[in-house]
């Protein structure tokens, strides 16, 4: 006799229930796993950016410097965003509760910083391509 509580649907096929998460793109680790492996990748990707995307953008295709920072922060946001939330998902993999909180108020504040602070350095970027008409270089009386 087949058991009730098999994990199968009711139809006795191999799909999985409404209950299952459907992301297998981001595993199921305990915290501190998850916590290290987000940590060295986003260091190792921040490192990367930093250092190959310059070099390729403006030693390699004579471009500016300002579409090697623009490329670099599309590319490290949604990355980083994936990070966080596989440590939104594992944040309660742990024997403390309390970690699970700090680990999830951890991953919304450091995404919120690191959004800000790529699109700041996004805009920042797009004044260079931008055309001056205010007009800076006039001269102003009573300046030299």
């Amino acid at each position: 006799m087949a058991e009730t509580g098999s994990g199968e649907d009711a139809g006795g096929g191999t799909g999985g229930s409404a209950g299952k998460d459907k992301r297998v793109w981001v595993a199921v680790l305990p915290l501190w796993k998850s916590f290290l492996i987000g940590l060295g990748g986003s260091l190792l990707m921040g490192l990367v950016l930093a250092i190959a995307l310059p070099w390729l953008v403006v030693y390699r295709l004579d471009w500016n410097l300002s579409v090697a920072v623009i490329t670099g922060w599309v590319f490290f946001i949604p990355f980083y965003a994936l990070v966080m939330l596989s440590l939104w998902k594992n944040a309660y993999n742990t024997r403390l509760p309390v970690l699970g909180h700090l680990a999830r108020v951890y991953a919304v504040v450091t995404l919120l910083f690191v959004t800000l602070m790529g699109v700041s350095f996004i805009m920042g970027s797009l004044d260079h391509f931008a055309p001056s008409s205010s007009g800076a270089d006039k001269p102003v009386a009573g300046k030299p």
